[in-house]
């Protein structure tokens, strides 16, 4: 599975760190695997050096991390028949419900 995330990213966005970034934390969201250590390592970078070549682009780990968090909310909203709670927490990363009403409350 870590392969598949890696040469799809290198294959659709070759040299977009951004576009990379991104795709990592959108598929590794619902495994609460969308943090800085574990992205900053499918990017092949430090912790350190995603955060400055992310700065140096005018974002950070955290605001990409949101705007991720922000899509796949208004995707499930858009899309779900009967939308959930506890259902859109897992998909938000969250380990219970009251994480992602707080996130829905801040963000949306």
């Amino acid at each position: 599975m870590l392969e598949q995330q890696l040469a799809e990213a290198d294959r659709r966005w070759p040299g977009d760190l951004q576009q990379q970034v991104r795709y990592f934390i959108a598929c590794n969201l619902a495994d609460r695997r969308a943090n800085l250590p574990y992205v900053a390592g499918l990017a092949g970078l430090s912790i350190q050096g995603l955060q400055r070549r992310l700065a140096e682009r005018g974002t950070s780990f955290a605001m990409m991390l949101e705007d991720v968090r922000k899509q796949t909310a208004e995707e499930y909203y858009r899309t779900a028949r009967r939308p959930n709670l506890t259902e859109l927490s897992h998909r938000l990363g969250y380990t219970d419900a009251s994480g992602a009403s707080r996130f829905l409350r801040q963000h949306m």
